[in-house]
């Protein structure tokens, strides 16, 4: 039998795509000329910010790519709706509906055709937006840095978003028959599998001893949906996912793809009669009753889950909300089939329901016990990771300074230390030790605050195993000890940024200037014949130590804003050195000046005048020595 031979024009009709296009050019043109203007002004707004009073702090600062991508949103959230809506319209009206199924070209055709249009829109507003923000930030103000890569990152992610509301919609349009019922259900279909995942993932995590927050696979993590994850990270301004490429975009794209051809499915078999009806038939109806019933019980599962040891003060709470899914199932019967009477039989659906809430209290109740009683083999362990509650441990070392207090929300070093592969045996052991004994029966038992709680990630055979672990504080001082002797996490502490998208400066220094002293400054520090704990002992008290100006550092990191700062002191002769250069070059003569009229009226020997620069020498020959400070 001959293969049939692929055929294009079975998913794609050029004058099919130019008509969609044309239909939905009025929103598409609003949004590009709106997002286009803002694109050329938004560095500017930027620029203004940087202004004290009159003056312009001539200092080097990052452009605030997560600001001003943010509008691209609008794209994802409101003009791919509009223009799916605008599109697919015809499967609301009856005579639409008939005229459009009525084309000589295949429904598959007539799917793809319109979903390329609104994909090529989305494409030109947001790659138009993207290089004008570019081209605009890079002109508008020289002492910008523009991370390109985070810009391109977003927008790449902005279009992967975009197909995954393109598939929701295209699968919520196919089941309902009604513009109202198109949007709920899509909103439904995007939002409600993710909600639902979430809801029982606190819930187990919640409850369970030994599980941590993020110790569930990879598709049940809220951050795996970057659509979902930017609903509750829009508005911040020091970073976003969507600055970043990694699997969580990969798997976003994959449902996208997936939703799509659900889509697709759904539109060539839907019936035209459909159009003008609120579901696509009795058995989608019956579905979304139960469902309605079955999210107001939740609030009963979340309950009794968390307080099933006072059940019985709680009954007449109970008792409303079962009233509620009964209510909630009666009410949508009604509006469905305008029948008292069918809304009435409805109602046996509703022990329905409470079954399945008994059933899953049974499954997480199975869950957290069969948890909390693991083991884990010490053979299968290659290394772990360890959530660096040790990095607080580090700051009440008497031995170690540590600088962290500005990073902590944003925080590079944490980061670090949490990426950092835990390799020794001994370390791993006693954890393991700790773990697989009775200290999870204990914890039940005993007051909880009596444990310090470590959250450790495993790589065992069967993948990744993120797990609590329960100190007493002997333990946790003495993992702390092993810790800063180990090798990988000395290495980590130690802060060697290299990056061109790095926005630095220094305090009376020139951009050039900040530049040349970074540069040797990070070449003096790995020149250092210390380890990172001996580093970091070193810069213990400052006091101690001759200290100069500090570098201030700000970059991207993992699509979030980090700050950084480093005093030049002694620990560098070095870069010292050539920051005194600096800036006894640019003041000498103004110090100078003000230290020769202090001489006339005095005969001290030493004059101290209060000042930003350090060591000014009137005169190499004088036997005066003189200090600004």
């Amino acid at each position: 039998m001959e293969k049939k031979k692929f055929n294009i024009s079975n998913y794609f009709n050029i004058k099919l795509f130019f008509e969609a296009f044309k239909q939905t050019r009025i929103v598409a043109l609003i949004f590009f000329v709106c997002l286009s203007v803002f694109a050329m002004f938004a560095p500017f707004l930027q620029k203004n910010d940087m202004y004290d009073g009159e003056e312009i702090l001539l200092q080097e600062t990052l452009f605030n790519v997560f600001t001003y991508m943010l509008p691209l949103l609008a794209i994802v959230f409101i003009a791919v709706p509009i223009m799916y809506m605008v599109l697919f319209s015809f499967q609301t009206k009856r005579s639409s509906s008939d005229f459009y199924h009525s084309l000589p070209v295949k429904r598959s055709c007539q799917f793809f055709s319109f979903v390329t249009a609104i994909f090529s829109w989305v494409c030109i507003i947001t790659l138009t937006y993207t290089l004008i923000l570019m081209v605009s930030a890079h002109f508008t103000w020289s002492y910008f840095i523009v991370d390109y890569s985070v810009m391109i990152n977003y927008a790449i992610n902005i279009l992967i978003c975009s197909t995954l509301v393109i598939g929701g919609f295209s699968i919520g349009t196919a089941l309902t028959g009604t513009p109202i019922a198109n949007i709920i259900a899509s909103i439904g279909i995007l939002i409600a599998p993710k909600v639902l995942i979430v809801i029982f993932t606190e819930l187990i995590t919640g409850e369970t001893l030994t599980l941590a927050s993020n110790s569930t696979w990879f598709i049940f993590k809220e951050e795996s949906n970057i659509l979902f994850a930017t609903l509750f990270d829009i508005f911040s301004d020091e970073g976003s996912i969507l600055a970043v490429l990694n699997s969580a975009s990969v798997y976003t794209l994959t449902l996208a793809i997936i939703y799509i051809i659900i889509g697709l499915i759904l539109f060539v078999t839907r019936p035209s009669e459909t159009a003008a009806k609120s579901f696509r038939n009795k058995k989608i109806f019956t579905f979304v009753k139960y469902a309605t019933g079955f999210s107001i019980s939740l609030i009963l599962v979340a309950d009794i889950f968390n307080d099933y040891d006072q059940i019985s003060e709680h009954i007449i709470e109970y008792a409303l909300l079962v009233v509620g899914i009964g209510l909630s199932i009666f009410a949508v019967e009604v509006a469905y089939s305008k029948s008292i009477k069918s809304g009435l039989k409805s109602l046996i659906a509703t022990p329905l329901v409470l079954l399945v809430d008994v059933a899953l209290l049974f499954c997480m109740t199975a869950f957290i016990n069969h948890y909390d009683a693991e083991k884990i083999n010490g053979d299968d362990v290659n290394y772990m990771y360890v959530d660096f509650d040790y990095y607080y441990y580090l700051e009440r070392d008497e031995n170690v300074f540590m600088d962290y207090g500005h990073m902590y929300e944003f925080d590079y070093f944490y980061n670090r230390l949490c990426d950092t592969k835990i390799t020794d045996q001994k370390i791993i052991d006693y954890i393991l030790d700790i773990y697989n004994s009775d200290r999870v029966d204990k914890v039940a038992a005993d007051p909880y605050h009596e444990f310090r709680r470590l959250e450790v990630t495993f790589d065992s055979a069967y993948g990744d195993k993120t797990r609590n672990v329960y100190l007493t504080d002997v333990e946790f001082n003495t993992i702390g000890q092993m810790l800063l002797e180990d090798k990988n996490i000395q290495k980590a502490m130690i802060f060697y940024p290299e990056s061109n998208s790095l926005a630095m400066s220094c305090p009376l220094l020139t951009r050039e200037e900040t530049h040349t002293l970074y540069e040797t400054l990070i070449k003096e520090l790995k020149s250092l014949k210390v380890d990172g704990i001996e580093y970091l002992k070193l810069c213990n008290g400052y006091s101690e130590i001759t200290s100069g100006g500090t570098l201030y550092i700000e970059f991207i990191d993992n699509g979030h804003i980090c700050y950084y700062e480093h005093t030049i002191s002694a620990l560098t002769p070095e870069t010292y050195a050539l920051y005194m250069t600096y800036i006894n070059r640019s003041n000498k003569a103004d110090i100078l000046e003000i230290i020769n009229s202090i001489d006339k009226n005095h005969n001290e020997k030493r004059v101290y005048v209060s000042g930003e620069v350090y060591n000014i020498v009137a005169d190499d020959s004088s036997t005066k020595y003189y200090s600004y400070r």
